[in-house]
């Protein structure tokens, strides 16, 4: 005891100093056996199967189909956020929301058409009587006597042929001028042919009504006159000042 209390200082660094030499000796080789299993190729980790599992697509081709046919975006009607409504003090004082103003507003009522009626009417002496009108002209019912041969004095037909009893034809054959095509007419089965249209149509923002208005009439709303250019059998189209063009369909049937 006495010599390690008088030498352990010695002694601790002597087992220290062996230490480092066991290390050093230790390290080359720990080295030189890293290096060699570095080297050796380390073969993959295979599956149990040489399947390959189907993928699941379902969430992504229902993203496609729903990206196909996307949902509509109203920017038009009830649809608030770009088209406000607007407040209109009517003339008896009430109040009434309206969701469009101008010629978006203009609502047609009724489309009806117009004809050209001929209609056989009569035989006497040689010749036949013939009623005629023309609507889109505003002509009230004239009557004209023709013979054989003669073009009426409307020049909208030439009589070609009177068939049956001379006293009491059963049936007259005409000429069209403008269709260069032939009609028979008996009595009470006139031929008649749409010429145009005439439209009555509302503006509710000011409760205003406009009737029988025809192709190139004038109609004032909203502190503007418009021009009627077309009538058709299912829509009205409109010029407006500023040259532009409107055009307002009707779900009804002229």
């Amino acid at each position: 005891m006495g010599f390690l209390k008088k030498h352990y200082e010695k002694v601790l660094l002597s087992v220290v100093l062996l230490g480092l030499a066991i290390a050093a000796y230790w390290l080359p080789m720990a080295v030189q056996q890293a290096r060699t299993e570095s080297k050796v190729p380390v073969a993959p980790a295979r599956p149990k199967s040489n399947s390959i599992p189907a993928l699941d697509f379902k969430t992504e081709l229902a993203a496609l189909k729903a990206m196909a046919s996307p949902t509509p975006v109203s920017f038009s009607g009830e649809h608030r956020l770009v088209n406000p409504a607007t407040w209109k003090r009517m003339p008896d004082g009430s109040v009434k929301k309206f969701l469009s103003m101008g010629s978006d507003a203009l609502v047609i009522t009724t489309i009806r058409p117009l004809f050209t009626i001929i209609t056989y009417d009569r035989a006497a002496s040689s010749g036949v009587y013939i009623n005629v009108q023309q609507q889109a002209k505003g002509e009230s019912k004239f009557q004209e006597y023709l013979k054989v041969g003669e073009q009426s004095k409307s020049k909208l037909f030439t009589i070609r042929e009177v068939k049956g009893d001379v006293d009491d034809p059963s049936e007259v054959v005409i000429k069209l001028a403008d269709l260069q095509e032939t009609v028979s007419l008996k009595k009470g089965q006139p031929y008649q042919k749409v010429d145009d249209y005439s439209a009555d149509l509302k503006y509710p923002p000011e409760n205003k009504s406009f009737s029988g208005k025809r192709k190139g009439e004038l109609i004032n709303f909203g502190g503007e006159n418009r021009k009627i250019v077309y009538i058709g059998g299912n829509e009205i189209r409109i010029t407006e000042q500023t040259g532009n063009q409107i055009t307002i369909t009707w779900a009804g049937k002229p």
